[in-house]
Parts: C-alpha cells; structure tokens; sequence
C-alpha cells in the first residue's frame, strides 16, 4: 500500500480531476490516512469487497488520467507502462 501525503489543495484537485464521486473520495482520503480495508468497511457500513472494488476503480481512474496525461506528451508506451504499472501495484 502507498502511503500518500498530500495537502487538503493537491487532494482536492487529484479528487476533481479523477471525477470521483462522494464515496470514492471519502475511500481516497481513508487510503491516504494508511486505514486498512476492515476499517474503511467498518466506517462505510459496507463489505470489504465493495471497499476493495471501489479501490480498484480509483486506481483504473488514477491510471488512465496519467497514461492520457504522459500521451498527450508524446511520452514513449515502455516508459508509461514501467512507471505508471509500478504506480497502480503500490496504490
């Protein structure tokens, strides 16, 4: 798991640019906080499975924004699949 630290500025924008919705953003922020799945489920009231399907929504969102972001750099398809597939695994 990828222990994030960002301020309250950078959270808002990365939550506006992924388009995530109230539920993902508040997944966001307790995966930011290093909470566990167990806890987020307990918070939410939910399953551990939906936590875990709502995370892996997040990181195909999180994924495909900087494959757009590197493409539209011209960025070469090795160096985006290295670097951003190392990314997706520690989220």
């Amino acid at each position: 798991m990828l222990k994030l630290d960002f301020t309250r500025t950078e959270y808002n924008k990365i939550c506006e640019e992924l388009m995530l919705n109230d539920f993902q953003k508040r997944i966001f922020e307790y995966r930011i906080k290093n909470m566990s799945i167990v806890q987020m489920a307990m918070k939410e009231n939910c399953s551990e499975s939906l936590i875990s399907k709502e995370i892996n929504k997040i990181k195909k969102k999180i994924l495909l924004t900087r494959l757009y972001e590197k493409m539209s750099k011209n960025v070469s398809s090795k160096e985006i699949e290295n670097n951003d597939f190392e990314a997706f695994q520690r989220f």
